[in-house]
């Protein structure tokens, strides 16, 4: 299926399989597009590398898909993302990276994946930043967050 110009995908809550590999082959040609969500889409692989090269990605929203694998860092520095949702992905794993000051991130939602280590003091940086869940995971912190206006949920 070529969708290369597709900018809006949400099949969230739909019994579809996209089990590996297909879920990289259908994923992969949408280099386009902005937002895509398939929370509770039974995708039961790892997260491609190449969406990190989805230099138009505002939103991924991809919870309780069966997730596994280490996350490619390198999503997190994608241009123009906002919203980023994995929550209940238990075996997903990986942490966070060093945040610089123009990142647009809004959401960071982890809640329930097997992310650990060090929560960087740079996550300060993220001035736009209004929530970031990571209950139930393994992070630590060793630092005082500045007051700015965001939630921390982690229970």
């Amino acid at each position: 299926m070529q969708l290369s110009n597709l900018s809006f995908l949400a099949l969230s809550r739909n019994p579809l399989e996209l089990k590996r590999p297909d879920f990289s082959t259908f994923v992969r040609n949408l280099s386009k597009i902005k937002y895509l969500s398939l929370s509770y889409v039974d995708i039961s692989s790892p997260v491609p590398s190449f969406l990190a090269n989805f230099s138009s990605l505002t939103s991924l929203r991809l919870r309780d898909c069966g997730l596994y694998g280490e996350f490619p860092i390198d999503i997190f520095q994608l241009p123009k993302l906002q919203f980023l949702d994995l929550t209940y992905n238990k075996n997903l794993t990986g942490s966070f990276p060093e945040f610089h000051a123009g990142s647009p991130l809004r959401q960071l939602s982890f809640d329930y994946t097997g992310f650990s280590g060090h929560l960087p003091s740079s996550i300060g940086n993220l001035n736009f930043l209004n929530a970031l869940a990571v209950a139930d995971c393994g992070f630590h912190a060793h630092f005082h967050l500045p007051l700015v206006d965001f939630q921390i949920y982690k229970f």
